[in-house]
């Protein structure tokens, strides 16, 4: 008897932006699409290889979407620690000076948004490897 992945199980999907793949000039590259009704419970960013230049790194939706929604700002990312996602689709700021453990939030990918973006502002890169996972379940 085979296994079956029910609709409800958890799941990670991996996409990675690579310099030496997608470049990082100033604009947008996409880096690969979720699957629709895709319902991200969190979200993590690994830099293999450090990005180099720029000024400004924010990863989101595609189609008009949130464009810093899974990653705020991703020019400083560092080999030694992998960061969650901080964009408003994935962490909501806390209403007051508590921890802020509790306060990411579920987000569940709409087909007009389900591709995901890198969008280099200011100045581009010149080198630099993120590894992507974004961890959930169907819908």
């Amino acid at each position: 008897m085979s296994a079956k992945v029910w609709a409800g199980s958890k799941t990670a999907i991996k996409l990675k932006w690579d310099f030496s793949v997608h470049g990082g000039a100033v604009g947008t590259i996409a880096l690969g699409n979720l699957p629709d009704s895709f319902v991200i419970t969190d979200c993590y960013a690994n830099a293999t290889t450090a990005p180099v230049g720029g000024g400004s790194m924010v990863v989101g939706e595609d189609g008009g979407g949130d464009a810093d929604g899974y990653f705020t700002d991703l020019d400083a990312l560092a080999i030694a620690q992998p960061v969650k996602g901080t964009g408003a689709l994935v962490w909501q700021t806390p209403a007051t000076d508590a921890a802020d453990i509790g306060n990411e939030k579920p987000w569940k990918v709409v087909a007009a948004n389900d591709g995901v973006l890198m969008t280099i502002a200011t100045t581009a890169y010149t080198a630099g490897v993120i590894e992507f996972t974004f961890s959930g379940y169907q819908g």
